[in-house]
């Protein structure tokens, strides 16, 4: 298919897509907007921002913010009043959050209950543990997010901390652009931005010596 093809079966028939960006060996090949975007325009990047989180969980770990990723979740919530009963939420740790493999109360991701609660962090650990204990079993929840986000450290906690952790461990010449929404997170950014940690990433797995992210 020619690019101006694609270009215009995109156009007629995927009205979801806003930029495409093609990179090979680093390079961008090809890059297009539809609708009305621009290059620099930020879109909410949904479920890639656990990817992005999960960058930020290994920042904090590298600078000791965050003592280990085996870390038990509720050593980081304190304050959080566990239900009547719960016992399982005491062995889930940061790692089960990262992985997909944390246990959760009830079947399908309680999105929509999450975030029309006032605090999404509370709300997400309501739903954490159940019955079946920690099984280690993959269980894809998008409330993990939510846990994470809300781990009382500055640099995790704030868009502005959000910004600049990345800003540092990415080397950009300028800030990303990425916004927190109040208790959870909703990430926005440009696809140009998005590329970035991805082309990081493949340095750190190919074991390059110039590591700018923590293996961790």
């Amino acid at each position: 298919m020619e690019l101006q093809e694609l270009h215009s079966y995109i156009q007629e028939h995927q009205p979801n897509i806003c930029q495409i960006s093609v990179l090979q060996n680093g390079n961008e090949l090809y890059s297009a907007e539809w609708n009305g975007y621009q290059r620099t325009d930020c879109v909410h990047i949904a479920s890639a921002t656990k990817s992005v989180m999960a960058l930020l969980i290994g920042i904090a770990v590298d600078r000791q913010i965050i003592g280990s990723v085996d870390d038990k979740v509720l050593s980081y919530f304190p304050q959080y009043s566990v239900k009547h009963g719960e016992k399982t939420i005491f062995d889930v740790t940061i790692r089960h959050l990262l992985t997909m493999r944390a246990p959760y109360k009830g079947h399908g991701d309680p999105w929509t209950k999450v975030c029309s609660s006032e605090d999404w962090t509370k709300a997400s650990l309501d739903f954490l543990g159940g019955k079946n204990g920690v099984t280690d079993e993959y269980d894809y929840r998008t409330v993990c997010l939510h846990i994470l986000s809300g781990i009382p450290v500055t640099s995790l906690y704030t868009a502005s901390g959000i910004n600049i952790s990345l800003y540092i461990a990415l080397r950009m010449s300028s800030l990303p652009i990425l916004h927190r929404a109040i208790s959870g997170v909703e990430l926005t950014t440009t696809l140009r931005i998005l590329n970035v940690p991805r082309k990081l990433i493949f340095i750190i797995e190919s074991e390059n010596i110039y590591l700018i992210l923590t293996k961790k």
